[in-house]
């Protein structure tokens, strides 16, 4: 993947929502490892897959709606950025700090962590969840709006 700039609720580089496994299997190739979660007994059809790229540091998931399109995408590197803006390893300051030269709400909830060097923020409206541990951001996820 040559691009790695974050676009909030549209995708990463190349990588956009909505694509099918097929064209991101184009740009990403295999993946490292796959899950299947089915979510109902009596709707099989209803189902998500995970796949997990090591090289990369990116997870992409796919969601069955009206067919399976790439809904969330997960990265723990470095060298993604936003707005030009490495975010992984950064501080929270650090991090709202660039959030906050973009037109995005300051609507952040933070979720309760069982680990106390934990901490998750999530923002609904905008489709995004970061993860902080000893006080760094360690994982960005991005949804389909």
């Amino acid at each position: 993947m040559r691009n790695n700039e974050i676009k909030i609720a549209k995708g990463i580089g190349e990588i956009k929502f909505g694509m099918s496994p097929e064209e991101v299997l184009q740009i990403l190739g295999e993946p490292d490892e796959s899950n299947k979660q089915v979510y109902s007994d009596e709707d099989p059809d209803y189902f998500s897959e995970e796949w997990h790229y090591d090289q990369i540091e990116m997870s992409v998931v796919f969601d069955m709606l009206e067919t399976l399109m790439l809904s969330t995408i997960s990265i723990s590197s470095e060298v993604y950025t936003l707005n030009g803006n490495s975010l992984i390893g950064n501080t929270i300051e650090q991090v709202m700090s660039v959030f906050d030269t973009m037109d995005i709400s300051p609507d952040w909830e933070e979720l309760e962590e069982e680990e106390s060097n934990a901490r998750s923020l999530v923002n609904e409206e905008e489709g995004i969840s970061l993860y902080f541990e000893d006080a760094l951001l360690t994982e960005l996820q991005i949804e389909m709006l």
